[in-house]
Formats: C-alpha cells, structure tokens, sequence
C-alpha cells in the first residue's frame, strides 16, 4: 500500500513539475508573412512554401503589385517580413521612416540593364537621345555606373548612393536626356523614348526578356545591389525567420533561380 502512494505521489510530483516546465517553454512562431512582389520574389517565396512546411514552418506569401508599401507594412507589422530591395534602398528609406531593420546575407541579383525598341548596339545612340532612368537615387546611381562602364557618359565615383542625382554626371559628351520616373514604369515608356534603363525583376514583370538586354550588370559578388530579406529589428532570431533565412539561402534556392530565369537574375551566394 505505501509503495503504491508513494508511486502516486512521484507522478503527481513529476506531472505538476512537467507542467511548470511546460508553461515556461519558449513559444516559437511556426507562421511567417512576406511580402513581395511578383518575379522573381514572389517565385522563390512560393518555392519555398513546401520546403519549409516540411521544416513546420508554414510562409505566406503576400504579393502585391507595387514595392511602395511594403517597408510600410513591414514597419506597421502588417507583414513579418519582406524581399524586394537591395541595402541602398533599404538604408535610403530606413533614414528617411525611423525604421530600425535586420537584412539577411544577399540573396540574387536582379541585374539593371538597358533596353531600347529603337536601337541594337549602343554604338547607335544618337546624341541628343531621351533615356529612361529610376526616380530614386539608389537605382539612379548604379543605372549612371553602368552607363560609364559603357563609355557613354562619365559620373563621379564613391557617392553615397541614397544622394546622387543627375548633377552627379560629370562628363554627357553626347548631350543626353534623362527623364526620371518611377522603375516599373520605364518598359512601358520605350515606344516613345530611345532607351530606358531597367532592373530585372520590373523588366520580368513587363514581359521582357532579360536576356535581350543591349547590356548590364553582370557580377552578383560583393553588389550592394543584391537583395535580401528583411525583417524588424529584434525579429532576426524568430524561429520561422530563422527557418526561412537558412531556405532562401540554400542549394536548393540557388539550382531554382539558375534553371528558372537561366542568368537573367543571378544568385549571390
């Protein structure tokens, strides 16, 4: 009888302190939302739904149409996380919104390159010519770099590229024209214009082949262009982030983006 209450009150014991060790546990966060737009973001988030689900981390990609919003949403906790921009945009808007973020090791490269309906070669660039160039600086710069690479203007090198502007050109030999307008809305602009710059991921989004470009960017290593996943401050070691962080940046990410966009985007890791 004493040896059957003493088993008892052993269980009894080991349940209550297994319930006390139960309600300390940390609670890990097996849901995460990131926001995106559509190529070639959204495509790797969604593949990257069934790998995690394996790992019991359940990613919903939120996919919009428009990058405008989404630090917004990031920073209003709309979202968990996002993947769109490179850390000149990030640190450029981050200054500007008070906005204090954790970015991930660089994920691809969506190259800037130039297009035209009007020429094949940019030999055949006429002086005087209207191109198509990003309204925020951070694109801006590296659209102006790749047009020095080129030999067709000369800009001033080591900016900070959140303050460069067009009265960064220090050298327009052929009297070019810029016109400044918001990224995505470049590709439609080349009908009317004699070239646009375009980074990959607006000029996927348009329909074109990024692959046709006159030229661009071709180097993904050490690119402060290249971009990451970003999340909140202090949400860096949330398991679901953790979890997604390791995924994005795996073989399996990397075989998917070099068979899926064949170098049109370029994996930088």
């Amino acid at each position: 009888m004493k040896k059957r209450f003493l088993a008892l009150a052993l269980a009894t014991v080991i349940a209550v302190v297994g319930l006390v060790g139960c309600g300390k546990k940390e609670v890990k966060t097996t849901e995460i939302k990131v926001g995106a737009t559509t190529s070639p973001y959204g495509d790797i988030l969604e593949f990257l739904v069934p790998i995690l689900e394996e790992e019991g981390i359940t990613l919903e990609p939120i996919i919009v149409d428009s990058s405008a919003t989404l630090n917004d949403a990031l920073k209003a906790g709309d979202i968990d996380a996002n993947f769109f921009q490179h850390m000149p945009y990030l640190k450029e808007w981050s200054s500007k919104h008070d906005f204090e973020y954790y970015a991930s090791e660089p994920v691809h490269l969506g190259p800037v390159g130039f297009y035209s309906s009007k020429i094949e070669s940019i030999d055949e660039l006429k002086d005087g010519a209207t191109i198509a160039v990003s309204d925020d600086p951070s694109n801006l710069y590296r659209q102006l770099l790749l047009l020095d690479k080129q030999g067709v203007l000369e800009v001033t090198k080591g900016l900070d590229p959140t303050k460069v502007s067009l009265d960064s050109i220090k050298s327009n030999p052929k009297s070019l024209k810029f016109v400044e307008v918001p990224q995505a809305q470049i590709p439609r602009m080349l009908p009317d214009i004699d070239g646009g710059l375009i980074v990959a991921s607006s000029a996927l989004d348009a329909g074109l082949d990024v692959n046709k470009a006159l030229f661009r960017e071709e180097d993904a290593k050490d690119s402060i262009y290249s971009i990451v996943l970003v999340t909140k401050k202090g949400n860096e070691d949330n398991e679901a982030f953790k979890k997604l962080d390791e995924a994005i940046h795996s073989p399996e990410v990397k075989k998917f983006i070099e068979e899926k966009y064949k170098g049109a985007i370029i994996p930088a890791f």
